[in-house]
Parts: C-alpha cells; structure tokens; sequence
C-alpha cells in the first residue's frame, strides 16, 4: 500500500511537470476579451491589503456593470488574492487557472475511478464491466487527456475562466461527495454516507454556485448517476426526500417561468437572435463542441467563435435538422440502454446536463468553448470506457491498442503545445484567430485596435472598413474607423456620416461602444479632432438604442452628453444630463472616476505615433 502511494504521487507528479511545461508557453500571455472588465478595470478587486473592512468593500458593490462578477464572490476573491500578490501581471493569475486546472484532473481521477466501482454494482446483458485492474487506467486516461486536451487552452489561458474552472472543480468535489455517499449506501448496509452527503451538498455545491452559477446542475449530475449507474437502489429514506424536495423545487421553479416567461424573454433584450433561433443554432453547436472534443482541429477552435451563423430554420442550414434529429436519437438511446451500457448513457447524459444552462434557453452567447470544461468530462470518458472495454475483450489487439493510445496522447499534447504557443503574445493570439475565423467580428475588431497600436493606420482602416461584411457584425467598429480617417487626415464625408449614424441606430452594438465612445472623444479632444455637435448626435442615436437601455448605459451616456453640452457652452444641459446619471447610477461608487474620465478628460489617450509599413 505505502509503495502504491509513492508510485501514483510519482505518475501524477510528473502528469502535473509535463501538464506546466505544456503550458508554460502560454502563460507569459496577455490579458483577452472579459479579462479587461472583470480583472484590468475592475477595481473592487484591486486591494491593497486584506483586512476585514478590505474583504467587506469587495463585496459591496451594487454597480450594475459589476453585477456578475459581484454575484460570484469566490471567484472574485481569488482574483483580489492574485492582485494583492502579484498586481496585474497575467502571468500569476493564468498560472493560478493552470493550478486549479491540475487539481481538477485529480478530482476527475477520483470520480471516474469511483464511477467504475458503480458500474460493478450490477449485471449486465450486452456486456461484462470492465475489470477492477482496467478501472484505474479509465480513470487514470480520462484524467489525462482531459488535462492535456487542446479544448481547454482557451479556458486556462482566458484569466476571467476561472470562474468556470472553480464551478466546476466543486462540483465535481460535490458529486464525487455523492458517488461516496451512495457507494457506502451500496457496499455496508449498516452505513448512511451522510457525511459525504452533507460535506457536496453544504459545503461544495455552495461554493461551486458562488463561483459560476452553473454548479446549480449538481443535483442534476446527481440524479443522472441514479438513472444510470445506482437505480434508486440502497438509497437512504433522508436522501429520498431530498430527491422529494428537489422535485418540488424544479416544479416551482418550472411552474413560475411558465407564468413568468418575461424572466427569461427579457436576457433577449441584448441580443439580436430569438429564443427558437438560439435553440436550434445550439443543436449545432453542440455537435461542434462534440467534435471538438474527439476530433480536436485547431482551426475550429478559438476564442471569438461569433463567424457561426444563426439558424433561421430547421432548414436553414439543413444541418439544424440533421442535428435535432441526432440529438434526439442519442438521448433515446441514451435513456433505453442506460441499464445495459450504463457508463456510456451516464457519459451521454452528463454531456447534455453539463449544458443545460450556457446552452439552451437563457439568452447568452450563442458559443464559447469554456462551456465544455465541466459537460466535456462525459465525452471523454465514453471515449476512454469503449477504448477500455475493447482493449479487455480483444486480446490479440492490444498491442496495437497501446501504440494508439500512446499516439493520440502525443498528438494530444502536440496539438496543446501549438495552441499555447499561439495564445503566447497578444500579436500571435489575434493573428491566429483571425486566420482560422475571417468572418469572426470580434477577431477582426481586435486586430485593427492592435494594429492602430502599433501605427498602422491604413492596415487598420482596411479592416475597418470590410469589418461590416463579417458575421453578424456590430457597428462598434466606426469609432475605431472615424479615428483612422482623422489620424489620416482624410476629409470625411457626410456620406460617411449618414452611413454611420444609420448603422449606430440599426445596427446591434455591444456596452463596450460607450467606452470606445469615451475614447474617441478623449483623442478628439486633444487632437483637435471633436466636433462636438455631431458627437451629440451620436450619442442621442445611442441613448435610443434598445441594446443599450440598462441604467449603468443610460448614465454614461448622459455623461458623455453632459460633457459634450459642456463643450459647446450650454451648461443648463450639462447639468441636467449629470442629474440623470447620477439618478441612473445612485450607488455606483465609481462614478466619480468616470466623472473625471468623461468630464474632465482623464483617460489614457492613443499615441500618435508615425505611420508603420
């Protein structure tokens, strides 16, 4: 036993050493995308010390533009940690998501390892479970080539994710709280497991919600097990009527969006797709994740996946058809077999839970690959459990089964290796997102604020300029594309004008106009670019916008307005419109900074520098 010990720290010892040294390109990264909001510019989280009035102020706000970050206190807090440590250096807050990612493989290990004692517990009729001396390598497989998968790069490397990686490393504790609960329940008549209950259901499933809401789907997880693995069977009268009273809770909570349907129609707000048309896109999309997942291509993979078109129909494209179908030939195999080829349902079904809440109704964005870290467990290990149960069955093959599996995990760490060398500067990561999405706007976006970093203004303008023809584009972009012309010096027409005042009305926009808003009259302004009047106006096109009605929009936007009326000398209207942000934003305790932002103009300019060739 003590030798055994040594011998598995030794292997996940070195799983971990090669794990950091595949990573390790990666790491000396920069900050991406939601990065910027949650961590860069939030500065609830930039604390100085941690006493306890410290702790409290990181929990105190009620600015609406915090609001998501502020309702996940245990990620927040980690992220506070990681700046009183080591300020805004990337490198400490992504090797942090490379800890946490580590220590889920192991708690995968655990999980699996414990499913492969419940697929004993009965007999089967299509095949025989895969013997006690194969469980360990199942679990052992499924570990490894999830943490060394090149799916989840862009949730280690994406600092924000944690979030996601701390959901789902407690709910994974939860559930391995539970499979302990149950398999005492199975294997000593005499034991409960309601310490292993209580400690996933009191302690870790909390925690998991305080970090992503997700980890609300652990009961879920859960009943998924029961279904496919324990069938109600052994199980203690206290946790029946915990499933009693969870069935009631779904019930209610069924029953109050039914009458209440304003409650999820109203996450459409923003967004510019309808509750059936993100159904049946999602159909899609999960497929894509699923081959993602078996067949990794790094070109189909990245960050800005906004280049998928939505679908209009079942049969536009004919694929949301196709794949409504399949689906629903997987689930009803899925709940047919689940007795007879349990751990492959349980896969299957854990897949499809996992989700249930970034991928169905609710009115997020369409795809993000950092939804499959917890969903994509139950994919590899049904790809890991047939590998396994072919490799026991067929004796004579198994020396080629081990030259295979030993190729996919090269190709594997190969494929992980690539990917984070392209997620190693800021200059590399966008590139590469551009090439594998050209018609992703976000990337393309990206890269033209890159380029008129560096200077290169008339690169910049080109892409500015065929931004429009990406998919499903916003019209953010003309603020960028109004500076180019400026620092170009080119005479811009009221053709230009029209085009875009039209696209800021009709167009969807992203909040993070206002910001490029701010920006541009910031370097208008000192740069003798601003006409103030023709801001106005363009402000007033977007106080209309119905992407941007939330109070903390309104309130910059009458900030803006009231430095702008300012300008042009008419300080009734100034100090009317910094009345209306501040009624907008009572308790935003940072509107004194974007007061100096705005009005003041205290923002960090762009430096003109000479044109780059």
């Amino acid at each position: 036993m003590h030798r055994q010990r040594i011998t598995d720290l030794v292997l996940f010892s070195s799983i971990c050493l090669i794990t950091y040294l595949i990573y390790l390109p990666g790491l000396g990264g920069s900050f991406v995308f939601d990065d910027y909001h949650n961590i860069v510019r939030n500065y609830q989280i930039h604390v100085k010390s941690f006493t306890l009035a410290d702790i409290s102020q990181l929990f105190s706000s009620a600015d609406e533009q915090t609001h998501i970050i502020s309702s996940r206190p245990v990620a927040k807090l980690s992220f506070a940690m990681n700046y009183f440590i080591g300020g805004l250096d990337p490198y400490g807050f992504k090797l942090v998501n490379l800890l946490i990612h580590l220590l889920t493989a192991w708690t995968i290990f655990l999980v699996v390892s414990w499913i492969s004692r419940a697929d004993r517990l009965f007999e089967y009729n299509i095949y025989h479970p895969v013997k006690p001396e194969y469980s360990c390598w199942i679990a052992l497989l499924a570990a490894v080539i999830w943490v060394v998968h090149p799916l989840n790069v862009s949730t280690v490397l994406y600092a924000v994710q944690r979030m996601a990686q701390l959901s789902t490393l407690f709910t994974l504790l939860g559930f391995a709280a539970y499979l302990r609960c149950r398999l005492s329940q199975f294997e000593d008549a005499q034991a409960t497991g309601h310490l292993a209950l209580f400690t996933g259901l009191f302690i870790c499933w909390p925690l998991g919600m305080l970090s992503k809401e997700n980890a609300v789907i652990l009961p879920l997880l859960c009943l998924v097990a029961e279904i496919t693995l324990f069938r109600f069977v052994a199980m203690s009268t206290l946790l029946r009527r915990l499933y009693q009273v969870f069935a009631l809770c779904v019930f209610a909570i069924v029953v109050y969006l039914l009458y209440n349907p304003d409650f999820i129609m109203s996450t459409y707000q923003i967004r510019d797709f309808t509750l059936e048309q993100r159904l049946m896109t999602e159909s899609r999309v999960l497929w894509i994740y699923v081959h993602s997942l078996l067949l990794p291509d790094l070109a189909q993979m990245g960050l800005y996946l906004d280049d998928i078109p939505l679908s209009a129909g079942l049969l536009h494209p004919v694929s949301t058809l196709l794949s409504t179908i399949a689906w629903g030939v997987v689930i009803l195999s899925a709940i047919i077999l689940r007795h007879r080829v349990p751990i492959l349902s349980f896969s299957i079904l854990w897949f499809l839970v996992g989700h249930i809440i970034e991928s169905s109704f609710i009115g997020l964005e369409i795809v993000f690959e950092h939804r499959n870290y917890l969903p994509g467990i139950g994919v590899i290990l049904g790809m890991t459990w047939c590998a396994l149960t072919l490799y026991q069955q067929q004796e004579k093959l198994r020396p080629a089964f081990r030259l295979t599996g030993i190729f996919i995990l090269i190709l594997l760490i190969t494929l992980t290796l690539l990917r984070n060398h392209q997620w190693s500067t800021a200059g590399e990561h966008i590139e590469t997102e551009v090439r594998h999405h050209p018609l992703s706007y976000r990337a393309n976006d990206k890269l033209a604020k890159e380029l008129i970093k560096v200077g290169k203004y008339a690169e910049a303008e080109v892409i500015l300029q065929k931004i429009k023809y990406t998919e499903r584009p916003f019209a953010n972009h003309y603020f960028n594309l109004l500076t180019t012309k400026h620092i170009a010096n080119q005479g811009i027409s009221e053709k230009f004008y029209r085009e875009m005042e039209d696209a800021l009305a009709n167009q969807r926009v992203h909040p993070d106009i206002l910001n490029e808003f701010i920006l541009y009259i910031s370097n208008a302004d000192t740069y003798d670019w601003l006409d103030p009047q023709r801001s106005i106006v363009f402000a007033d096109i977007l106080l209309r916008h119905p992407f941007l009605q939330s109070s903390h929009s309104k309130g910059k936007l009458s900030l803006i307005l009231a430095k702008l009326y300012g300008d042009i000398g008419d300080y009734p209207l100034m100090l009317q419109h910094m009345e209306i942000a501040h009624k907008q934003l009572p308790k935003d305790k940072d509107l004194d900074k974007l007061y100096d932002d705005v009005i003041n103009n205290k923002i960090q300019k762009i430096e003109i520098v000479p044109p780059s060739h």
